[in-house]
């Protein structure tokens, strides 16, 4: 599940966008390149991420920020 709490959308601001994901157990996404910063905080669980060549898992309470266009994520 995915929900869009602030956007452009929603707010007509494009410096920011706070979403609420629930991912279920073994979930994945391609690659990509994110056009924007993204940070991620885990609320409950772990979470696997790739960034670039970094394989690292996060857990409750930590977080993680990719870059523009610098860094491929899954």
């Amino acid at each position: 599940m995915h929900e869009g709490h602030h956007s452009f959308l929603a707010s007509n601001n494009s410096g920011i966008s706070i979403a609420n994901m629930v991912a279920p157990p073994g979930w994945s996404e391609p690659f990509q390149k994110p056009e924007f910063e993204e940070y991620t905080y885990i609320i409950s669980g772990k979470k696997q991420f790739i960034i670039e060549d970094e394989t690292f898992v996060l857990e409750a309470e930590e977080s993680t920020k990719t870059n523009t266009h610098t860094s491929t994520i899954r």
